[in-house]
């Protein structure tokens, strides 16, 4: 039974996140994480502030979309399709872990290593398990056509 709060605070405007942000994530720890594509910064929000602590600046190559793991890798997906993985403390090193046939709304990565990604276009949910050495992309969910509802 989860109700919005009529109560919003803005923590961020165009001037923080630039024109065309991307890639929202929040954390177990209610950690904020936004890709601001016109620097290729992501920028860093801890729970209840409204002031960026912290800039991770990389290679970011306008990313899609994002994801922080719990040892704190970084998962984008770039606008050519690939999905990389940053290392803490290293985003200027990376390294491409799947190759996706269209742009990711959404990734996940859950605690076997498997990577998701949510197509929009082809309606559909597709996996990559990261420990197998093929990277083959296997659809979990959905049929490529949309549903009733």
């Amino acid at each position: 039974c989860a109700t919005w709060s009529p109560n919003a605070t803005t923590i961020a405007s165009k001037d923080i996140v630039g024109t065309q942000p991307r890639g929202l994530f929040v954390n177990a720890i209610n950690t904020l994480y936004m890709m601001n594509q016109n620097t290729s910064q992501i920028l860093v929000w801890p729970q209840g502030s409204q002031t960026v602590t912290r800039n991770i600046t990389g290679n970011f190559s306008r990313p899609i979309c994002l994801f922080i793991s719990v040892n704190g890798e970084i998962y984008t997906q770039k606008e050519n399709f690939q999905i990389d993985k940053w290392l803490r403390n290293a985003a200027d090193s990376n390294t491409t872990v799947a190759y996706v046939a269209n742009r990711c709304y959404g990734i996940f990565l859950d605690t076997n290593n498997s990577l998701y990604c949510s197509i929009g276009y082809r309606n559909e949910i597709v996996k990559f398990a990261l420990n197998d050495s093929t990277n083959a992309s296997k659809t979990v969910a959905g049929n490529g056509t949309n549903g009733s509802d």
